[in-house]
């Protein structure tokens, strides 16, 4: 995890906001990727638990792809996903904004994959996020492949 726990959900309709502007700025000029993200968080047939952990898990093998075609030390261990945002932002592959929106999305993510309790307000929270964050996601990393 990030090392901090989810925001309250008293603050989650803010952060969404931040979330999707910092989403727009990353896309700008680039068409949206991947349909089916958005069909299969907008199914409700689809469990909460699996929308969770679908979206840590393509939050997390984007991020991959992308250090991994940029990243001059290849390692053995995969680095932890704090990490790979860190040196995102730091390399200028990532606006800081894009970086908050990973952290936070990914954060409230991270409960439910740890066998912890979510609140609907968390899950409605990664419902709206997730698929055009994990859309710019892949698109940034088209961009390095």
């Amino acid at each position: 995890m990030f090392g901090y726990p989810p925001p309250p959900d008293s603050q989650l309709h803010n952060i969404e906001e931040q979330v999707k502007k910092a989403v727009e700025s990353a896309m700008q000029g680039y068409a949206p990727r991947n349909s089916d993200v958005s069909q299969f968080y907008s199914n409700p047939a689809t469990t909460d638990l699996d929308i969770l952990f679908r979206a840590r898990y393509s939050i997390e093998k984007s991020l991959r792809t992308i250090f991994n075609s940029i990243a001059e030390d290849k390692r053995r261990r995969p680095e932890p996903v704090f990490r790979i945002v860190e040196y995102l932002i730091k390399n200028e592959l990532i606006a800081p904004q894009m970086g908050n929106a990973i952290r936070e999305v990914y954060s409230v993510c991270s409960p439910a994959i740890h066998g912890e309790d979510v609140s609907p307000a968390q899950v409605d929270f990664v419902r709206n996020t997730a698929p055009e964050l994990i859309s710019a996601l892949e698109v940034i990393s088209e961009r390095y492949a």
